[in-house]
């Protein structure tokens, strides 16, 4: 795999109004593949060490340069809106976990389910 930038685009909706509506762009790089994976994510001026593996019950999602971290469920890593969901709860901003979890997305996208090796290594 070629270790590229990934450019990738956010939208985080108003409930208000449609006005309100932000859209901002991230990068993401893949800095290791193996598990656990690692990415570099830049957006809205943040930069996060994401890392996603698994371990004797399920996956985790870890970002340490902000004391975040949760467990994901299976088949979670593959749903966008619930990996936003659990860094939010987690203590994230809902705009910084917005721009990490559509960094994921725009990782598989890139290259298939390349995290789909956490799903089946964890069941």
């Amino acid at each position: 795999m070629e270790t590229t930038e990934i450019t990738y685009s956010c939208t985080c909706l108003s409930y208000s109004s449609i006005r309100n509506t932000m859209k901002w762009e991230g990068i993401v790089s893949i800095l290791n593949q193996d598990d656990p994976h690692e990415f570099s994510v830049r957006a809205r001026g943040c930069v996060f060490h994401v890392i996603i593996g698994s371990y004797e019950y399920g996956l985790y999602i870890c970002i340490p340069n902000y004391n975040i971290g949760c467990d994901l469920p299976n088949g979670m890593v593959t749903d966008s809106y619930r990996i936003a969901e659990c860094l939010t709860v987690a203590g994230l901003s809902s705009i910084n976990a917005i721009s990490i979890a559509n960094a994921l997305r725009a990782v598989r996208w890139r290259y298939g389910d390349l995290l789909s090796v956490l799903i089946k290594s964890s069941l």
